[in-house]
């Protein structure tokens, strides 16, 4: 593997991960909304 393939994949999975937090976040914050109340 090259550098700019390590670059790459690293890159890849930052963005995926942050992806998931976003979604996650998304999908968990009404939820912790409605626990609240």
């Amino acid at each position: 593997m090259t550098n700019r393939t390590i670059v790459v994949v690293l890159a890849g999975a930052f963005v995926g991960m942050t992806a998931l937090l976003v979604i996650a976040g998304i999908v968990l914050h009404p939820i912790a909304l409605a626990l609240a109340l």
